[in-house]
């Protein structure tokens, strides 16, 4: 298992090059009978093997032999290890026009997330991508309202010493009540958990 996953390791790098120049040959775990188009394959984002994306959510991952997985949950990760094409990044600066912060635009993790979001859900929703990019827009102006950290940025913020104050932003942004042990708006944070884990 150890040489499978060794032996993947590699094949994402030279996938994501070959997706972003436009030619080459895909590394697939898996040769097909007959001549495919590159879209119909994902990455296992456990193994780090290409399969088609009929067969990566029912595929026997020997990494994932004893975690049992949740449904769905696959192809939602599989996405997020896409490279994201220049087509791509133009369409989510579009999308991301209308949004009063600047700032976006110039937080490097922020913008590959938008773009991955992008990819996976596509222009029919682009108003969801806009609002999650928003969401964790909000969190990281709560830190950086915090001392010594106007200029931190969303990478930054996932470092292990700042565990706490990720914890503490995310509660000013959804509008934690220490006296009843409550969220205003418990979504929010439970939506920036997944997505702080996303870009982790």
């Amino acid at each position: 298992m150890l040489m499978t996953l060794l032996r993947n390791k590699g094949n994402p790098m030279h996938n994501c090059n070959v997706l972003n120049e436009g030619k080459g040959e895909v590394v697939l775990s898996y040769r097909p009978s007959s001549c495919t188009d590159v879209n119909d394959y994902m990455l296992c984002a456990d193994c780090l093997g290409y399969y088609s994306t009929k067969e990566v959510g029912n595929h026997k991952c020997k990494a994932q032999e004893l975690m049992p997985r949740k449904k769905g949950c696959v192809a939602n990760k599989a996405y997020m290890l896409l490279p994201a094409s220049d087509s791509a990044k133009q369409e989510v600066m579009a999308v991301l026009t209308g949004m009063k912060d600047g700032s976006v635009k110039e937080d490097e993790l922020i913008m590959k997330l938008a773009s991955k979001l992008y990819l996976r859900h596509g222009k029919d929703k682009k108003d969801m991508v806009r609002a999650r990019v928003r969401e964790v827009e909000r969190f990281v102006v709560a830190i950086q309202t915090m001392d010594k950290l106007k200029k931190v940025t969303l990478k930054e913020c996932l470092r292990p010493k700042m565990f706490q104050k990720v914890i503490d932003a995310v509660r000013s942004v959804a509008g934690f009540n220490s006296f009843h042990m409550t969220y205003q708006k418990p979504s929010l944070a439970i939506k920036l958990d997944h997505t702080l884990r996303k870009c982790a």
